[in-house]
Order: C-alpha cells, then structure tokens, then sequence
C-alpha cells in the first residue's frame, strides 16, 4: 500500500454555503462558496441573483454564471477561468490537483446517478486516489462533504456526455 499525499484548501472547513434552489442553484452555490473562499464580501441573495435559469434569463452553466457575475459593478474585476474540454479525464483531474495544490479553487460536474444528471460542487481535496467535494446540499460540512474515485471521474469523463468543464476563480 502506497502513501498517498492529501492537497486541500485550507480552511475550507470553515465556509458554510447551503445550496438554496435544489433544482438548478448548484452552480450559483458553487461559485458563492469558491468566492466566499477567496474572502470576496457578498450580499446574502447572491445565488438568487445569479439564478438565471429561475430568472428566464438563460441556462444555468459556469460560462454563463461567470459572465453574469463579471457583468455586475461589484464583481467585474474577478478573474474566472473556465476551461470546456480537457483532452481527457486524466488531464483535467492534474489540472484540479494544481488548481488546489496552489490554493484555486475550482469547481467540477459531478454525475449523480439519483438525480440523472450533473451536480456542480467545488473541490476541496485531493490526492492520486480520490478527489473530495462539497455537495452543498447539507447542514453542515460534514454532511456536504463527499469522496469520489479517481477512476470514476476519469471513467465518466469518458463515457457520460456532458460534465467536462471546470471553473476556477484564479488570484
């Protein structure tokens, strides 16, 4: 058995964001927790106002969200990185390991198999064997917390249509 090397963000234990529309605020909460982890002051309807998809204005996605939010006076100078495809499960699971090894936070699609489609959560560890999230569906971070196989993202990266993306909220 090998020592494997856990990366994580620090202090990630302490930032407490719950998912307020269960059926399409996941990404708007995702993005709320990576901007409250860059210490970055936010009003508290912050994931209604970026709800797009509730708004009719347009589909929820992490493109969308982070133009939305770059539109608005208070957030125009944050710098997100969206990245759509990667060439394969593998290249975009080293590019989570540097983004958190270098304290970035980022954001993934997770397949959820109870829901029949994808869950956007940020990342907060990391080794060679498993990434850890936080689902933000929970009353606590323990409850929010969950482990997922290595092999099965890179699996579903393969096999699933969609979910290939990633956002990263860089300094």
């Amino acid at each position: 058995m090998g020592v494997y090397v856990m990366i994580k963000l620090k202090g990630y234990e302490e930032i407490f964001v719950q998912q307020q529309n269960n059926l399409t605020g996941c990404i708007p909460a995702s993005i709320e927790w990576m901007m409250r982890f860059k210490n970055i002051q936010l009003p508290d309807d912050f994931q209604t106002k970026f709800d797009l998809e509730v708004q009719g204005k347009d589909k929820n996605n992490y493109e969308t969200i982070s133009s939305a939010i770059n539109k608005d006076k208070d957030f125009s100078k944050i710098k997100f990185e969206f990245i759509k495809n990667f060439p394969s499960g593998e290249k975009k699971y080293e590019y989570i390991e540097n983004k958190i090894s270098k304290q970035i936070p980022v954001c993934i699609s997770i397949f959820e198999l109870l829901i029949g489609g994808f869950h956007s959560v940020p990342v907060v560890e990391i080794d060679e064997r498993s990434v850890f999230v936080l689902t933000l569906n929970g009353y606590n971070i323990e409850q929010q917390k969950r482990r997922y196989p290595r092999g099965g993202l890179i699996w579903a990266y393969k096999n699933i249509n969609g979910g290939q993306d990633t956002l990263a909220i860089l300094d």
